[in-house]
């Protein structure tokens, strides 16, 4: 038989690009396909860990699902707020299109994983006015500022240089975000002054990442330096574990809530840096909010898909971002849900 269903003693991997099981013996047999064809499923609702998932029609995905690979070969595929799709290995979009809505994960296990063919992956801003800005990462590649935030000023695109403790501006945001590195964006220049409003059109486009990325740390215990950092993946990362397994960083990660008003001054505007939430191994510290809207609840220490935050190195070596990390992942529960407009850095008060 070419087609079997894992028992509970085989282990679904990674061969050669195919779905496959391994026993004790290391027999490699190719598993189950489970495919939906734009009215059912072909063995049955829901998949399985041990089946290969193929898509080839349209479907929206109002529940949790969860296969050992993914292939969306045509239709157009939608994985809906707060649901998530579980893989242990690669996802391929050969065909149609695959669109992860706001606080959707793309959750997979095998590090070595290779994805191919680009998702849609939405994430939704906290209100903003036109001056506010918010930090992001990517959890797709490639990825540019300005296709994420085509209406922002063309100045108005940042990255940050740890080494100088400054920000480095991307003119027209012609720049590729690097995985598991923050950004800078201003919120849209159509954006209105007064009143804070939700934007809900960023959404990121490419191969969805998945694995190991580092971003390296020259720090030392006397010249600490800042790090914008950013969630390498479309789904939460768990900060308890991300914290435990980078002792070069001091063990706080900073969020910005926005607390405070920009002010005006002459032809800047100013932005307080007193106004970030904390997390650490001992839990999150919210702010005392002044400013309506924005939210005072603790950060849950699940840094959202899309997130950047600022962290403190102490010591040189690598960052490390893994897929161990990941909510969803062995034991690692949670949510894909709070995320956090920020801006500038925890070290000064700075100008736009």
């Amino acid at each position: 038989a070419t087609n079997l269903i894992v028992t509970t003693s085989y282990r679904a991997v990674l061969q050669s690009g195919v779905c496959s099981i391994t026993n004790s013996a290391s027999a490699t047999i190719k598993i189950e396909t489970n495919t939906w064809d734009g009215s059912s499923w072909s063995t049955g609702f829901p998949p399985t860990s041990s089946q290969t998932i193929v898509f080839n029609g349209n479907y929206n995905e109002n529940e949790n699902i969860e296969g050992c690979s993914c292939e969306v070969i045509s239709g157009n595929v939608t994985v809906q707020d707060g649901k998530t799709l579980t893989l242990t290995n690669e996802l391929k979009v050969t065909g149609g299109s695959l669109t992860f809505e706001n606080n959707a994960s793309l959750v997979q296990e095998n590090d070595a994983a290779i994805n191919s063919g680009n998702i849609k992956y939405k994430r939704h801003t906290a209100a903003v006015r036109r001056y506010y800005f918010t930090y992001w990462s990517s959890p797709v590649t490639p990825q540019t500022l300005y296709d994420l935030s085509p209406n922002t000023l063309s100045d108005k695109y940042f990255g940050f240089n740890s080494d100088l403790n400054d920000y480095i501006i991307y003119n027209n945001g012609a720049h590729n975000m690097v995985a598991g590195l923050g950004y800078l964006i201003r919120a849209p220049q159509t954006s209105d002054i007064v009143t804070a409003a939700i934007d809900t059109n960023p959404t990121f486009f490419g191969v969805p990442n998945n694995g190991n990325y580092t971003v390296s740390s020259t720090a030392t215990a006397v010249n600490n330096k800042s790090y914008l950092l950013g969630n390498p993946y479309p789904s939460a990362l768990d900060a308890i574990t991300f914290l435990n397994n980078n002792s070069v960083l001091d063990g706080t990660l900073y969020f910005w809530t926005h607390n405070s008003n920009v002010t005006a001054v002459g032809a800047f505007y100013e932005y307080s840096d007193n106004d970030y939430a904390t997390f650490n191994l001992t839990g999150g510290t919210g702010v005392a909010s002044t400013n309506p809207g924005v939210s005072t609840s603790p950060p849950t220490g699940k840094i959202a898909a899309g997130q950047g935050f600022f962290a403190t190195g102490i010591a040189t070596g690598p960052i490390n971002f893994t897929n161990a990390m990941r909510v969803g992942v062995g034991s690692i529960t949670g949510d894909n849900s709070q995320f956090f407009r920020t801006t500038k850095t925890k070290a000064k008060t700075t100008t736009a």
